[in-house]
């Protein structure tokens, strides 16, 4: 059993090697392998100088990055993460860091001809920061521990839990993209790039159930080696598939969350609609909805969590849509946290109201807010508006009941204040 379990990986991977071998058309420093020998040299002093030399060069770029326009900027950070790439070029491909900045080299390509906001925010500057952030948090760590090993006792790095939280940043980045057919070259990408990381890891392809995505990786990458014009069912079906690999990735042992990559700025830019051939249908737009949402829960960075409810928002269709993108990433928000989720539904109360919401809704909406300010604020946007459900004196005393058991005196003077704004209105 053992032997065949053996012979199928040796097949895996030549397979894999073969499939993939076209998935990148740059020169070859650039290329990926699926090479899990690793000698003493390999994790040198070299090595460890390029890290550290790549994270101080970054953070000197991004205080540089301030004086620069947009379309400068996305060739600066071009430049930057290319000479970045090739002073290692004679360097085994090992450390997180230097993944990360390849691939968003190959990811920047697929958004060619669109705005270089685009290209910045969502690829370029979020690699640049995940590198940095890979550097402290997982490379130099990893180099410090395998010191001194000999050949045979040194483990690779955690290349199944890097790709496992991952996939939430390449699903974003592919919405992102205003064509079918980038984002279904950012999504083919992403199909080889987490079998790879799969097969580089020893511990983790030995495990059955990454064994099996694996498998139906190489099956789907075979089935849409041939597709030259996608489409937006195609494109929510290979995210589908890749969200739900992630979530059954086993991650090495020992491993922690790999630090995923912000994508965007703080503070995050306004969302970019995606363009596509034809409208999306209420199904297309749930699918879609689904899948951002479900890169939230990814991640316990608040700009992290806030642009994709920016992305996200542009899906919902239902006031049900609404409240659920409402809900916390993590299971203890901070309150700073919560904070920022009450100025996301005062900013897009508009949208909530364009949705037919009851009055019941609106007290649905308000109990998940903690923070009395923004509650007030978004009370009188729903009183005010033109297409308020507030038909009634009825209704008027309804919002404005406390949404708290022990509401402070500022809130409960706020809410009278409201009644008696607008009690003439009915």
């Amino acid at each position: 059993m053992n032997k065949i379990i053996f012979l199928t990986f040796c097949i895996l991977s030549i397979s894999f090697s073969s499939v993939f071998s076209q998935e990148v058309t740059p020169p070859s420093i650039f290329d990926e392998g699926v090479d899990t020998t690793i000698n003493p040299e390999d994790i040198g002093d070299d090595v460890r100088q390029w890290a550290q030399n790549t994270a101080l060069k970054f953070r000197e770029l991004l205080k540089q990055l301030k004086k620069i326009d947009m379309a400068n900027k996305r060739i600066f950070l071009i430049n930057a993460i290319t000479e970045s790439v090739r002073e290692a070029q004679n360097t085994k491909e090992l450390l997180l860091m230097r993944f990360s900045l390849n691939r968003a080299l190959r990811l920047e390509q697929t958004f060619q001809g669109q705005d270089d906001a685009l290209a910045v925010n969502y690829v370029l500057l979020p690699a640049v920061k995940q590198a940095m952030t890979l550097y402290e948090q997982a490379d130099l760590p990893y180099l410090e521990a395998n010191q001194g090993k000999p050949e045979g006792e040194i483990i690779p790095p955690y290349y199944a839990n890097f790709t496992k939280y991952n996939v939430g940043f390449l699903l974003v980045t592919s919405i992102m993209n205003k064509t079918l057919e980038g984002q279904f070259e950012i999504l083919k990408l992403a199909i080889a790039w987490m079998a790879k990381d799969l097969l580089r890891s020893p511990e983790s392809k030995r495990n059955p159930t990454n064994a099996r995505i694996i498998v139906n990786l190489e099956l789907l990458d075979h089935s849409l080696k041939d597709i030259q014009c996608p489409t937006q069912s195609l494109n929510n079906m290979i995210r589908s598939t890749l969200l739900d690999s992630a979530h059954q990735i086993v991650p090495e042992a020992n491993s922690k969350p790999t630090p995923a990559i912000v994508v965007a700025p703080e503070p995050p830019p306004p969302p970019v609609p995606v363009e596509v051939s034809k409208p999306v249908n209420r199904s297309e737009k749930k699918k879609i909805f689904e899948i951002v949402t479900a890169t939230k829960a990814r991640s316990d960075k608040i700009n992290e969590c806030i642009t994709t409810m920016e992305i996200a928002i542009d899906y919902v269709e239902t006031v049900d849509d609404f409240i659920e993108l409402l809900k916390p990433g993590v299971s203890s928000p901070t309150e700073e946290y919560l904070l920022a989720i009450d100025h996301f539904v005062v900013k897009y109360a508009p949208k909530f109201l364009s949705l037919s919401p009851t009055i019941l809704d609106i007290t649905r909406v308000k109990t998940t807010m903690t923070n009395t300010k923004p509650t007030i604020e978004f009370l009188e946007t729903c009183i005010s508006a033109s297409n308020s459900p507030v038909g009634n004196r009825a209704d008027l005393l309804e919002i404005t009941e406390p949404s708290i058991a022990h509401p402070n005196e500022w809130y409960s003077s706020k809410l009278s204040e409201l009644r008696n704004k607008y009690k003439d209105r009915f």
